[in-house]
Formats: structure tokens, C-alpha cells, sequence
């Protein structure tokens, strides 16, 4: 972990509920920020995964699976999709993530004293904007955003929003994958920038299923392969 690899922000306003490109969890449960009108937003750092991430970020993505695809994929196919299959995936592939916590820090001159978070905050004396709730995250692999979740009791807070940020300013993403069904997701990411540049079929969980592919900043062809 290196400073410059943890940002944290404070929406200035909050966005619409987030879906991600494969999904998001939703809740019945307000978001934290919404119960009083008088609470401040929350405060949002994205940073590296650790490994006590591990379970939170597993829970996360089962949920995300079971509330989000239930139009898309069939039963069998998300019982394959469980908390320990996400527990061995971010095991192994810890460094490919980086997580969104969230806290209600109140704490004036906060902005500028998370450029000082350092891997050392993380590990040995960590500052409550590096080690609250995990709100989300966002897995890169090469320039390929995998996956962006965000907890349904997080959304609404512009932590979507600011992950895919993160994903193209720090990792430097410049394609992602969506169900061709994912309606809410496609357009999350179309709203910012990002547009079609081609549609195929694949094997997914022991089917060929339909998805699109998204670049940033490149005109749609839409072609069908």
C-alpha cells in the first residue's frame, strides 16, 4: 500500500442508487446518510484490499449476486455463487482490489489530512476514514474493470461514482463487461462516458449467456460478434 493509492472524498452530493456493471446489493435499510437530514455525508476512501477485507468483500458480492441477478441468472447458477467461492476468488487475487470505507467523520480539516494516510495508518494506527464499514469495491485486472459493487445500504452515497473515478484515474481502466440485461448498470455507465463497443455471447456459470462490452471515450459500433 502506498499513500497515493488512498483518496478520500466527501460527496458533495449524493447519487442516484448505484448498480454496478455485473451488479449491486439493495436493502430495505436506509442508507446511514439518509436518516437525519442533518447528518453530515460520509466520508468515502477508497484504498487498497487487505486481507481482513476478505470476508466483507465475499458477504458483499453473494449478496450482490442474489438481489441483483435474480432476473438473469437461475437458481443453480447463483448457488454457485456463494460467500466461500468470493472468499478464494479475493484471496487470491487481493491485489487486483480496492475497497471503499465509509465513516460519518466529522472531523474538520479531514480532506486535507487524508493525503497523510499512509500504508502504516492502515496497519498499525488506522484512522477511522481507512478502516470503517466497507461500502464497496472494484476489481481491475489489467486495464479491465471485473467488478464494482456497492453495499445497498451504501448506495446513494456517490461511493459508485467515486470507485469508477478511482478505477480510471489511479488503475487506469479503459473497458468493462455488462449483462446485456442489466439495465441499471448499462446505464450508470453510459451516463459517464462510457459507451458500447461491441455485443457477443459467452459461457457463464455453465451458460452461454448474452453481455456488451464498454470502452471509455469510444463510439459505439455495436456491432454482434
Amino acid at each position: 500500500i502506498t499513500s497515493h493509492h488512498i483518496t478520500s472524498y466527501i460527496p458533495s452530493h449524493p447519487t442516484s442508487h448505484f448498480t454496478s456493471h455485473i451488479a449491486s446489493s439493495s436493502t430495505s435499510t436506509p442508507p446511514p446518510h439518509t436518516m437525519s437530514s442533518t447528518r453530515p455525508q460520509p466520508r468515502i476512501t477508497v484504498r487498497p484490499a487487505v486481507i481482513a477485507d476478505v470476508p466483507a468483500l465475499a458477504a458483499l458480492t453473494a449478496a450482490c449476486y442474489h438481489t441483483a441477478f435474480a432476473h438473469i441468472l437461475e437458481a443453480e447458477a447463483l448457488a454457485q455463487r456463494e460467500e466461500p467461492f468470493f472468499v478464494e476468488l479475493f484471496t487470491t487475487k487481493l491485489n487486483h482490489v480496492d475497497v471503499a470505507v465509509a465513516c460519518m467523520c466529522e472531523e474538520t480539516g479531514a480532506e486535507e489530512e487524508s493525503s497523510k494516510i499512509t500504508a502504516a495508518t492502515v496497519a498499525a494506527s488506522p484512522h477511522c476514514c481507512t478502516t470503517g464499514a466497507v461500502a464497496g469495491y472494484a476489481k481491475v485486472t489489467g486495464q479491465t474493470l471485473d467488478m464494482l459493487f456497492v453495499a445497498g445500504e451504501w448506495q446513494g452515497t456517490g461511493c459508485g461514482g467515486i470507485l469508477l473515478h478511482h478505477a480510471e484515474s489511479v488503475r487506469g481502466v479503459t473497458e468493462l463487461e455488462a449483462f446485456a440485461a442489466n439495465a441499471p448498470a448499462r446505464a450508470f455507465y453510459e451516463k459517464r462516458g462510457w459507451t458500447v463497443a461491441r455485443e457477443y455471447e459467452r459461457e457463464f456459470i455453465g451458460k452461454v449467456r448474452q453481455f456488451v462490452l464498454y470502452e471509455k471515450g469510444k463510439k459505439s459500433t455495436a456491432a454482434v460478434t
